[in-house]
């Protein structure tokens, strides 16, 4: 059969056995200079292919529905919202409109401050009029220090005091971001208010901050719900990582410049090996760990280990499910598995170096990742194939969805990012978000209260919020020239909300200062995002 001619503005596919017509170049995009160059290189014309998609994506959102339009179909059709062809909610569209046109704040001064691990906690101040609960934004280096910021106007009280502890500078915060340049900051937020005491102690990094919900035979005050915090370090080549509880139950004066950190932190359990990663059970004294060697629970009031699995690949990242009955461990050779902790474990004491040989089976994992090589993972007891899902590259982060446990998102260190249900992990992703960039890089991620925005910094210095329903990238842009290593979305939806205002958010949940507020954290500081 002789070869198919070539027809201009036709290409021949052979397996439909016809000819389909070549799309033109994009509007606005930069054109090849010549057929030859770009023949010649055609490794670069693959890297920009995903660049010019995310961008036409990233404008067809954009230019999809105005705000004005979207007012004016919520007084006509009420909370739902009809575009192009679609129904959604109008609070979704609202969110989305929000995220697109953010702000960016960089508080001064504060380098190096929170590039390993960020969380924001409910805590107790002492001001001149009493010990009130106030915002704590918990904050962790990779020298091994702890910062604390009190966020609120409840610290306005002794602001006079402190002036000179805020690095000497009254203009502690300084926008460096704005949708439009006519466009100001809006300088009566509460996050203007915002001062910090430190307490570097620990030997080598901070690895994670994660909030305990489980209140403590100890505390002080029930009132709070998150009036502890674990922290966990990294190790060092002395010695491995170690578990600490933070405890924040007591006033904080921040009229104190540092602390040891002796004074607020118990140390739970200390291990000979590297610790990457850590979760905390919401409703119980329980903490699950990724180290080199596997993942293991501990019992933060027992101190008790017992492992969930053995492996040869670093656990990257661990994360539980609402319930509590799953953990979820991301290892460096993409794996991530699903372990079920109502399985019997091995016990262990507090010093797992003094263990006790266990048999281990090597069993063979799924392979859905395209690829030929055949990955196994050491785990210790029996592994189902339906409970493990395979990323292209070491997974550096995972999110498990709030409003539905079976779903969980996944980042892995090539750039890739993915939805999946784990009733269906064998048939791999159920979702992917295009356009995230990463290499090497620990980056992490995070959702919005709601669970319909999700955001993450870039190894290219770019921000990116997508859309966790449809997967639309809403927002990418240079913010900072900075790398973004670390981000957290309060809960709360609100970091910079006041006090006084909790109640009014629920009738008028779209307020400018009720709007979203996430932290980021790189190197070069920490920096706040804030909805418009």
């Amino acid at each position: 059969m002789p070869p198919p001619k070539n027809l201009p503005g036709f290409y021949f596919d052979p397996e439909k056995n016809r000819y389909f017509p070549v799309k033109g170049p994009i509007a606005g995009s930069k054109r090849p200079l010549s057929s030859s160059s770009s023949s010649s290189d055609p490794s670069s014309s693959s890297r920009d292919a995903p660049d010019q998609k995310n961008e036409v994506q990233l404008t067809r959102w954009k230019k999809r529905i105005k705000g004005s339009e979207l007012l004016l179909s919520r007084e006509i059709h009420g909370g739902l919202i009809f575009s192009n062809k679609t129904r959604c909610s109008f609070r979704q569209e609202y969110q989305k409109v929000q995220a697109s046109r953010p702000m960016v704040w960089n508080y001064q001064s504060t380098t190096n401050v929170a590039d390993a691990a960020i969380e924001q906690l409910d805590g107790i101040v002492q001001t001149p009029s009493g010990s009130r609960e106030t915002k704590l934004l918990t904050t962790g280096n990779m020298m091994g220090a702890i910062s604390l910021f009190g966020i609120g106007n409840v610290l306005a009280g002794i602001g006079n005091v402190l002036v000179d502890f805020c690095y000497g500078d009254e203009a502690f915060i300084r926008p460096i971001w704005s949708p439009s340049r006519n466009q100001k900051a809006i300088y009566d937020s509460a996050i203007w208010s915002t001062w910090c005491t430190s307490y570097p102690s620990f030997t080598s990094n901070i690895s994670c901050i994660r909030k305990l919900g489980y209140q403590f035979s100890n505390s002080v005050n029930a009132s709070s719900s998150y009036q502890h915090a674990l922290v966990t370090t990294l190790g060092s080549g002395e010695s491995g990582g170690s578990l600490n509880v933070l405890n924040l139950s007591e006033p904080l004066d921040f009229r104190i410049r540092a602390c040891p950190v002796e004074t607020r932190t118990s140390e739970i359990a200390c291990f000979d090996r590297t610790i990457w990663a850590a979760d905390c059970y919401a409703y119980g004294p329980q903490a699950a760990v990724g180290t080199n060697v596997g993942s293991a629970l501990v019992n933060l009031e027992t101190a008790a280990v017992s492992w969930l699995n053995r492996s040869k690949s670093d656990v990257l990242s661990l994360r539980y499910v609402p319930s509590g009955n799953v953990v979820l461990c991301g290892h460096r050779n993409g794996a991530i598995i699903s372990v079920d902790i109502r399985q019997k474990q091995s016990e262990l004491s507090a010093e797992p170096s003094a263990r006790r040989p266990n048999p281990h089976r090597t069993a063979p994992l799924l392979r859905n990742d395209r690829r030929s090589v055949k990955r196994r993972v050491q785990m210790n007891g029996k592994l189902n194939s339906s409970s493990v899902v395979y990323m292209p590259s070491a997974v550096c982060s995972l999110v498990s969805l709030q409003s539905d446990e079976q779903y969980f998102l996944g980042s892995s260190m090539d750039g890739s990012i993915k939805l999946f249900d784990r009733r269906l992990l064998q048939r791999g992703a159920v979702q992917s978000y295009e356009g995230h960039v990463n290499s090497h890089t620990h980056l992490q991620l995070a959702v919005n209260p709601s669970e319909t925005l999700l955001l993450s910094g870039g190894e290219d210095c770019v921000v990116r919020i997508w859309s966790v329903k449809t997967s639309e990238l809403i927002f990418a842009e240079n913010v900072a020239n900075s790398i973004f290593t670390r981000v957290c979305w309060p809960e709360s939806g609100e970091g910079s909300c006041k006090p006084e205002q909790s109640e009014l958010h629920e009738d008028r949940p779209f307020e400018l200062s009720h709007s979203w507020g996430a932290w980021l954290g790189s190197r070069k500081g920490l920096f706040y995002m804030h909805g418009t």
